[in-house]
């Protein structure tokens, strides 16, 4: 097989494998997922839906009273492609409230304010929910 090349801007959309959280998930935890539709070039299939994809939570913060916002920090490692893995460099999505503020004593303000209205939450994934990652750069599939 030729080498086709995914370039940089291309969306991933990738269903979790299991739930994560930021107050259970650990930076360094890996989590498995796959593919959720055909990834094509030139129409052509280059990693087909259902392909494995493994990740890692590359930060995970727990809502705090210090810290502030909860923030979980995905990073795609690899997927699966003709029983190899193939790197992924540069996937990475946060998720988590953004908080608006010009410093950081009135984010830290907001944020308790946030609390005391019980308006804040843990930022939690879904098993089996679908999320998209833009590729950072150019991916090459044999």
């Amino acid at each position: 097989r030729h080498v086709m090349i995914i370039p940089a801007g291309t969306v991933l959309a990738v269903r979790l494998g299991e739930e994560l959280a930021s107050d259970t998930s650990e930076a360094g935890q890996s989590f498995a997922a796959t593919l959720d539709h055909d990834i094509t070039v030139n129409g052509k299939t280059a990693i087909a839906a259902g392909a494995t994809v493994t990740g890692k939570v590359a930060f995970a913060r727990p809502l705090g009273a210090i810290s502030g916002e909860p923030t979980l920090q995905l990073r795609l490692i690899s997927v699966n492609v003709s029983h190899s893995d193939v790197a992924v460099v540069k996937a990475i999505r946060t998720f988590g409230p953004p908080i608006k503020g010009k410093n950081k004593v009135s984010r830290f303000m907001k944020g308790l304010m946030k609390r005391y209205e019980h308006k804040e939450q843990e930022v939690v994934l879904d098993d089996q929910s679908s999320y998209s990652f833009t590729l950072r750069q150019p991916l090459k599939v044999r």
